[in-house]
């Protein structure tokens, strides 16, 4: 079954679709493909389920390894039209269902996430340090370690990440031991990418570090001083490569 059919057919026809009359490229087909994928995922094909590229990776990853990999293309070139026209027609459902799927997508992707780095549910911190790992290919250490992250050739790191909704300014977790050789300090946007990341020498990082009595501990803040330390190691770029944002 696919929701706003006949809007989907004039949208694809539009764009020039099946205009010179090829199988593979026809209106027919695309529709046949939504209506496969409709019968493999055993749901309607609706804005509810189908309305960015992001929805169109999540459908794919149900039904990988069902058809051949050219067939699972085709299956993705028309869930992508279909996003598009949903975007394109502001088709997107509205009110209590839409959040009710959003907080099913999000904590789904939560999970996954959890089961690929399965080690705690600080989700953030986990994949920072699993970002650190694969710059310095070094070793993550356990979990109860109370100083250090990661180990390589002999030098430990600890690793502190955040996810920022705007500018780079924040505080980062309480560092309650010193035993360790460098701090690897990575900052996300809302959307999880890459906005700053460097290696500092756990001695300066303790120079611009400020005492809280409180915590019982050490806090920085990632200002100008911290950040453009000519001590540091800028390695915003390479993460952003093995965060995929960049080739």
């Amino acid at each position: 079954m696919i929701k706003y059919k006949n809007q989907y057919e004039k949208f694809i026809s539009d764009r020039g679709v099946g205009q010179n009359d090829c199988v593979a490229d026809s209106v027919k087909s695309y529709v046949s493909y939504l209506e496969s994928v409709s019968t493999i995922i055993g749901e309607t094909i609706s804005p509810l389920i189908l309305a960015c590229y992001e929805d169109v990776l999540t459908i794919t990853e149900k039904i990988e390894g069902s058809r051949k990999a050219n067939t699972i293309r085709n299956y993705m070139t028309a869930m992508k039209r279909y996003s598009e026209m949903v975007e394109a027609l502001n088709l997107h459902e509205k009110g209590s269902k839409i959040m009710a799927k959003a907080w099913q997508k999000y904590n789904k992707a939560n999970c996954r996430l959890a089961r690929k780095l399965g080690r705690t549910n600080n989700l953030i911190g986990e994949y920072g340090e699993f970002l650190a790992n694969q710059h310095l290919k070094g070793e993550l250490l356990d979990i109860s370690s109370q100083s250090a992250d990661i180990e390589k050739e002999g030098k430990t790191y600890q690793v502190k990440a955040r996810r920022l909704s705007k500018g780079t300014a924040t505080q980062l977790g309480i560092i309650r031991s010193w035993d360790f050789d460098y701090l690897v300090v990575i900052l996300f946007d809302k959307k999880g990418r890459v906005i700053f990341s460097n290696i500092t020498p756990s001695v300066v990082a303790k120079e611009i570090a400020v005492e809280n009595e409180y915590q019982n501990g050490y806090v920085i803040t990632t200002n100008r001083n911290f950040m453009f330390s000519r001590h540091n190691e800028d390695i915003t770029h390479e993460l952003r490569v093995l965060n995929g944002e960049l080739h």
